[in-house]
């Protein structure tokens, strides 16, 4: 996996774009797969995130993947979360994700709910 990622700050919320380059190696195909997110979070209170806060992280990326054997397939993500700063390290998200697959073959729709936690070392 190959990926850059920049971001920028204006006031209290973040702007940030990541490029990412996947190579998905499987037992009967390799999938290369071109991603690119944009995401903005802002605290829910105040101008910074402080311990103890919440914050809001919204997202949309779109991927690219090529197979050897058939048509490059597109896909679409959109997510929302909400989340708090439990530590400086530390911190907690849960939210929705929308997926179209396929978009250019044959569409499918899933909608997940999402849990994770953030470990910064």
């Amino acid at each position: 996996m190959e990926q850059f990622s920049a971001s920028k700050k204006i006031n209290k919320i973040r702007l940030r774009h990541r490029f990412r380059a996947e190579q998905r190696i499987l037992e009967t195909k390799t999938i290369f797969r071109q991603r690119y997110r944009f995401a903005v979070d802002l605290p829910l209170v105040g101008n910074t995130l402080d311990i103890g806060e919440p914050f809001l992280m919204s997202a949309l990326e779109g991927l690219w993947s090529l197979k050897e054997v058939s048509a490059p397939e597109i896909d679409s993500r959109t997510t929302i979360f909400i989340g708090w700063q439990l530590a400086k390290t530390l911190k907690f998200q849960t939210g929705l994700e929308h997926r179209f697959e396929a978009l250019n073959i044959s569409a499918k729709n899933y909608l997940f709910l999402l849990t994770s936690a953030i470990l910064k070392i």
